[in-house]
């Protein structure tokens, strides 16, 4: 793999009533992101909560994901840890499954230096063969891999993408000026799709494709392929509601999973630390979900709309 293209799931994790992983569920989440017309997956990602997962779990994912793999499915490795030698085995796992690439991130809250994060990146990139897409999300992660860091690392073999989650559109412009031709940008936020597909990326990584693969999928073909932004910012317009909801919320990874569950794959509760949406926010989801696909049940959101905890009792449905 030389290009990081199109749309990409990074996959929910669904869990039983015991909190343990339903490869069952998850069998059929691969399927359905499949039936979308989504050609790329990340196993065991942020969205697929690796921070709760323990270090089998996520080999176990990864290797479930090779197995289930269809013809065409691009399979991409979430490598992310606090640990670097966790890292680099993940890495060496996803190149004996034939995973076409890595992601791979500064470890997290131990806040390294620029020069830090440069020597840790080129130490993975002269030690694995895949090729590796930078991941920034400075606020989760405590780090900040940004222009100077880039500049340091043109020239690594193996890194070929960057995904910007930080939501700073400067900074999208500053990967775009970046010495390194081969560096390509991916886009990290939904809601920043059109911005990017304009300045040149080809690819969007995100949990939102789990359950929205058919209308990015369409942005795509429209933005990217046919460069007809007009027609593109109606598409986007119409999922805007949704995914700025997702982005802005602080629950991007519950609705995820209440994205999943409306789609009709019932992946579950998330794991502690994390909490269960609220009645409000089901709601709020829900009426943005219907506005984005035109599908949700009308029943289920009549009754979240009745016991809506701001709504007085009595008082008329919106």
């Amino acid at each position: 793999m030389k290009k990081i293209t199109g749309v990409i799931a990074a996959t929910v994790t669904p869990f039983d009533l015991s909190g343990d992983i339903n490869f069952y569920v998850y069998d059929a989440l691969l399927d359905h992101i499949a039936s979308q017309g989504v050609k790329a997956i990340v196993p065991a990602s942020l969205t697929g909560e690796f921070f709760s997962l323990t270090f089998e779990e996520r080999t176990d994912l990864m290797r479930f994901a090779a197995r289930h793999r269809q013809a065409e499915t691009v399979l991409i490795a979430s490598t992310i840890s606090m640990k670097p030698a966790e890292t680099l085995s993940l890495c060496k796992l996803a190149e004996e499954l034939d995973y076409a690439a890595l992601i791979v991130a500064p470890p997290a809250f131990c806040a390294p230096s620029r020069d830090e994060i440069v020597a840790y990146y080129r130490w993975i990139d002269q030690n694995v063969g895949l090729p590796i897409i930078i991941y920034n999300f400075p606020s989760r992660l405590n780090a900040d891999v940004d222009l100077q860091v880039l500049q340091a690392l043109a020239g690594c073999r193996n890194l070929i993408a960057y995904k910007d989650t930080s939501g700073d559109i400067d900074r999208m412009h500053q990967v775009i000026l970046c010495p390194d031709p081969q560096l390509e940008l991916v886009c990290g936020l939904d809601a920043l799709a059109l911005e990017s597909y304009a300045w040149g990326a080809k690819a969007i990584l995100g949990g939102a494709a789990c359950f929205l693969g058919r209308q990015h999928n369409r942005l795509f073909a429209t933005c990217v392929e046919e460069r007809d932004f007009a027609a593109g910012k109606d598409q986007l317009r119409a999922m805007l509601p949704l995914v700025s909801l997702m982005d802005q919320g602080g629950k991007y990874v519950q609705m995820c999973r209440l994205g999943c569950e409306l789609a009709g794959i019932p992946v579950g509760d998330a794991r502690k630390p994390l909490l269960p949406l609220s009645g409000q926010q089901k709601y709020e989801f829900m009426k943005a979900f219907a506005a984005a696909t035109g599908n949700v049940d009308g029943q289920l959101l009549e009754t979240f709309e009745r016991d809506r905890p701001d709504r007085a009792p009595g008082a008329a449905a919106d």
